[in-house]
């Protein structure tokens, strides 16, 4: 809702964690939902740990049009951060509030919360029930939530409240509490 010509990235790590493919999908179906003709760049580094390989996909996505992008790339992803700072471009970031990176350019970010996510594979095996399998972790409403399932929660909009129109901050909201009711 904040591109401005539809077209945006995502920079991964590495494509061959099936979680992360997720990540990326369900990005991609956001994107397409509020605007069906988005353009969505797609980078996978093969590196977890180059900030310049994510500098370097960053720019190549920012060359191509993208005006907001999204990494889920660890320190390779700091990279994506920075180019996108440099370039005047808007980021989400990942796995931890990453607004402190880059107060304007960081909007949000997905953060992951690990308690829950350790106590959740915790009861599993006390309840002799853990499978080994690849989880699909749901959204919770919030960094304190205690009642929901989700181990994923968005982080707040820091400095983004005044400057983001009031109407996609409802649309982001709603679609959001949509996710949570489902």
């Amino acid at each position: 809702m904040l591109s401005k010509n539809h077209t945006i990235g995502f920079i991964g790590g590495d494509e061959k964690y099936p979680n992360l493919k997720n990540i990326y999908e369900g990005y991609k179906q956001g994107a397409l939902h509020v605007y069906p003709n988005a353009k969505i760049l797609v980078t996978y580094l093969g590196d977890w740990d180059n900030e310049a390989k994510g500098i370097t996909a960053a720019l190549s996505q920012i060359e191509q049009g993208a005006d907001f992008l999204l990494h889920v790339a660890d320190t390779s992803g700091q990279g994506v951060i920075q180019a996108a700072k440099e370039k005047g471009v808007y980021a989400f970031g990942a796995v931890s509030d990453q607004n402190k990176l880059a107060p304007d350019t960081v909007v949000t970010s997905f953060v992951l919360d690990p308690v829950k996510a350790y106590d959740s594979v915790f009861k599993m095996i006390n309840m002799n029930n853990f499978t080994g399998t690849i989880f699909t972790p749901g959204l919770e409403s919030s960094k304190n939530s205690t009642n929901e399932d989700g181990i994923i929660y968005i982080a707040p909009f820091h400095g983004f409240h005044n400057r983001i129109p009031v109407d996609i901050q409802s649309k982001f909201f709603q679609l959001t509490q949509d996710i949570l009711n489902r």
